[in-house]
This record gives C-alpha cells, sequence and structure tokens, in this order.
C-alpha cells in the first residue's frame, strides 16, 4: 500500500448516495496533482489527510489512486496551523486570533485543545463561544474516524461506511458491534451475504440468533426474488436455508422462524410464509 499526506484540492464527481468520490489531491509526496478514486464522507477543502491505498488502471481514465483507507492529520507546522483554524470550518476564527494560538500554545495546539479546551483560556482575544467553537469542531470528526478505523481494523470496504454512517448516525458502532444483521432491514443494498461477512469479521459466531433469523428472513425475500412469488412454503424455506446455514437443528430453525412471526416480521398464512414487506405489497 502506498501512503500520500496532503489535501482534497478538486472534486470531479461525488455521489451523495454511495460517497463515491473522484478528486485530485495534492501531497507533499509528489511535485504534481494525483487522480484519486474511493469512498469517503464528510470531507472538505481544509482538512489534512493520510491518504491509503494503491494504483490502478482505469479502462477509460487510465492510471488512478485507489483510496483504500484515509484519516485526518492534525497539522503540525504553523503556517499550516493558520491556515486550517482560519479556514471557514472555524466560524468566527480569523488568521490573527488563528496565530494567536499558534504562538501561544505552540505547534503541538491542536492536540492539546483536544485534550483539554481550556488551554485555550490563555490565548489573548480568546472568548468563551470561540473556545467552544474550536473545541467542538476539532472532535466532532473523531466519532466518524473511531467508525472508520473499526472498518478497516477488521478488513472491511469502507464503501458501505457512508450508507451505514449515514443512516445510523451516532448509534452506527453500537449497531456494528451488537447486530450488524439490522442493516438488512435498514438500509437498502445491504443483504444477507454483506451483513453476515461483516458480522463473522467483527467475532460474530456461527449460531448467532441475529444471524439464524437474518437467514431466515433472506430466504423468504430471496425466493421471492428468484420465483416472482410475493410468499413460500416451510419446505422452500429449509431448502434454501440449509444452503447457508450448517449444523443447524431443524428444532432451532422452527424456533427462531416462531420468534419471527411474534415480531411480525415473518407473516403466516395458512401454509404461506411472507416476508411482511411483500405481505403489505400484496394485500
Amino acid at each position: 500500500m502506498i501512503e500520500y499526506t496532503g489535501y482534497i484540492k478538486k472534486i470531479r464527481f461525488y455521489s451523495e448516495s454511495s460517497n463515491y468520490i473522484v478528486a485530485l489531491i495534492e501531497v507533499e509526496q509528489e511535485d504534481k496533482l494525483i487522480t484519486m478514486n474511493g469512498y469517503m464522507n464528510n470531507f472538505n477543502d481544509y482538512d489534512k489527510y493520510l491518504f491509503i491505498g494503491d494504483y490502478e488502471i482505469h479502462p477509460k481514465y487510465g492510471k488512478q489512486f485507489k483510496l483504500n483507507e484515509y484519516r485526518i492529520v492534525l497539522a503540525k507546522e504553523s503556517d499550516e496551523i493558520v491556515k486550517y483554524l482560519s479556514s471557514p470550518l472555524f466560524k468566527g476564527i480569523g488568521k490573527k486570533l488563528a496565530q494567536q494560538i499558534v504562538d501561544s500554545l505552540g505547534e503541538n495546539c491542536l492536540s492539546k485543545i483536544k485534550a483539554d479546551k481550556h488551554s485555550l483560556d490563555f490565548v489573548i482575544g480568546m472568548t468563551e463561544k470561540r473556545r467552544d467553537t474550536i473545541y467542538d469542531t476539532l472532535t466532532n470528526s473523531d466519532y466518524d474516524q473511531e467508525v472508520m478505523q473499526f472498518f478497516m481494523g477488521h478488513g472491511i470496504s469502507l464503501k458501505n461506511l457512508g450508507l451505514i454512517q449515514g443512516f445510523y448516525q451516532e448509534k452506527t458502532l453500537d449497531v456494528l458491534q451488537n447486530n450488524p444483521y439490522q442493516l438488512i432491514e435498514d438500509i437498502d443494498g445491504i443483504g444477507f451475504k454483506t451483513a453476515d461477512d461483516l458480522a463473522l469479521k467483527t467475532g460474530g459466531s456461527l449460531d448467532n440468533p441475529n444471524r439464524i433469523k437474518a437467514a431466515v428472513v433472506y430466504c423468504i425475500k430471496q425466493y421471492g426474488f428468484n420465483t416472482g412469488s410475493t410468499y413460500c412454503l416451510i419446505d422452500e424455506i429449509i431448502n434454501m436455508f440449509s444452503k447457508i446455514i450448517y449444523n443447524i437443528d431443524e428444532s432451532v430453525f422452527y424456533d427462531y422462524l416462531e420468534e419471527l412471526i411474534d415480531e411480525e416480521l415473518v407473516i403466516k398464512e395458512d401454509e404461506r410464509y411472507y416476508y411482511h414487506e411483500m405481505y403489505e405489497a400484496e394485500r
């Protein structure tokens, strides 16, 4: 993997629905702009980033840097810090006050502020409102970074990160760590395989109740997609289920199927089993 440190200079393409980006980046390691593609959310022109990835040859656009991981890097040089703190990210903080912060707290001022916002109280011209603005702006991205590091630490692609984080907001880590299978119900485009890969990579067990219930729902939905039917019979569910979940006693399967019926995620009518959305559509 190649590591670059620098800034986003120009956006050529960005999809708000998928967080896919094509951009020109200016990095310290090269003397020319680099075309980068990948998935990013909550980015801007003022933060300094560590870009991690490798080059690929696009069939139409040629050589591009494919982003696999990124994180914000706190500026360390005085002029960079002043430029950063006086950017539109920090409302009401001009160049003069930014310079006062660097002069008072030194070149590691950003780390000091993140550790203790009251370190700003010693800066000439500082007010409580300005202090809180600086601190909040610096720390707001910490949660995003934590979620991203969770993804990267488990070898999970950034592709779905924007969708997941956009839906769950501050509850993202809680859902990812406790029940990744909830993604199937909540987010269009994420199916059983994606959620199962995520769960197993983060320490989930093969006999996890959430996994088994998600597999039952997947089988009912998938049968409908494959056949055009809005329901399926029990033998059809068991047949598909046995191909994706192994070594589970049939009585356990029925127990979880009954739970799904109680939760109204699966509707049973006579001997027909419906996924609840298909049932409503049929009605």
